[in-house]
């Protein structure tokens, strides 16, 4: 019986945020395919000076990791070659993008260090270093920040010690200033929800409302978005609750899973997955 992989690419939809959270919306995706040999996941756009930068994940089949590559584009329609940016001896993914006090910063997943680490730009956007560990010893999933009521906050998954995959639960972290010391939440882990608890890109705020993207993998692994409003957040407390889901549309190419949700002004980026043989690493034509 033949064995299949995971083949993802990004997408850009033409909507805003909160239309997407209506299950029954069914957009058309302009795709972005990654070269043969990898895939494109994990997409965290930013603006900087009239120009698009398109960061995510690019999947090396033949090293069997990721490294944090970019993209970069005038128009969100045409976008030139991936360019790493981000690369280390072990598996890289998620690059959460962000700007604090003036300078831009990169916190990727890279459980396989042991750490949750902040990196930072030299030059933005294709020089980086690393610079803080927050989490040392922690073998972090997805880790994703925001700042609220004079705190930063910080969810991330923790890796389980017996399979490859993340436990399914999220942990929360706070801290005063960027570069810490973070605290651990005396509820964590906050969120234990079997294949429906981790992360799948930044909060978003629509209007005044903070919604958790949730990977749902029940299905299969990032088979489809889950959208959680956080109803509770504070020193004491968490508490969500789910208000929206989005499956991949049958009509598309890549109909076997959507696992990220990033917004950029009226705009939605998003990953999608098709199956293939390992023999068939070719994009769609």
């Amino acid at each position: 019986m033949p064995v299949y992989e995971d083949y993802w690419v990004l997408g850009i939809v033409d909507e805003t945020p909160d239309s997407l959270l209506n299950p029954s919306y069914q957009p058309s995706p302009l795709w972005i395919e990654p070269p043969s040999g990898r895939f494109f996941a994990d997409p965290f756009a930013v603006e900087n000076s009239g120009r698009h930068y398109l960061f995510c994940e690019e999947w090396d089949y033949s090293l069997l990791r990721g490294r944090i590559s970019l993209l970069e584009s005038d128009d969100l329609r045409s976008f030139g070659p991936p360019r790493p940016v981000i690369e280390r001896p072990f598996h890289l993914s998620y690059p959460f993008i962000f700007q604090c006090e003036q300078k831009w910063y990169c916190l990727p997943e890279q459980h396989q260090a042991n750490r949750v680490a902040l990196y930072r730009a030299e030059q933005f956007p294709y020089n980086w270093i690393e610079d803080e560990p927050l989490l040392p010893g922690f073998p972090g999933i997805d880790p994703t920040v925001f700042f609220k009521d004079g705190l930063w906050w910080m969810f991330v998954g923790r890796l389980a010690e017996h399979w490859r995959e993340p436990a399914d639960e999220i942990h929360l972290f706070y801290a005063e200033v960027l570069k810490g010391p973070w605290h651990s939440h005396p509820k964590n882990p906050v969120v234990e929800r079997p294949l429906r608890a981790r992360s799948a890109g930044r909060i978003l705020d629509i209007a005044g409302r903070l919604i958790r993207p949730v990977q749902d993998s029940t299905r299969t692994y990032g088979g489809g978005l889950l959208f959680f409003e956080i109803t509770r957040i504070s020193l004491s407390q968490y508490a969500e609750r789910q208000i929206g889901a989005w499956q991949s549309c049958e009509a598309w190419p890549y109909n076997q899973g959507l696992h990220h949700f990033e917004a950029l002004g009226n705009q939605v980026l998003i990953d999608a997955k098709a199956w293939r043989l390992p023999s068939d690493r070719m994009p769609f034509k």
